[in-house]
């Protein structure tokens, strides 16, 4: 996590990289998380390159990997 420039006490998260560290912790093939999601291999890498994503394709990412970023 890095420390946002305008303001020191906000961290900004990649979220295309931590869902790429569960993919390989996981040795799960991108394919497999894209045949799931109803779309092609080719529409995952790009999703995973950004540093943002929108919720409902994250939402269906992690679903797929079965892991939880966010608790209460």
């Amino acid at each position: 996590m890095k420390r946002g420039k305008k303001n020191a006490e906000v961290m900004t998260v990649n979220i295309g990289s931590m869902i790429t560290e569960k993919i390989k912790e996981q040795k799960i093939y991108k394919s497999n998380i894209a045949q799931k999601m109803g779309r092609q291999e080719t529409a995952i890498f790009p999703m995973l390159k950004r540093p943002s994503m929108q919720t409902t394709s994250f939402g269906k990412l992690v679903k797929q990997l079965g892991i939880i970023f966010f608790t209460k």
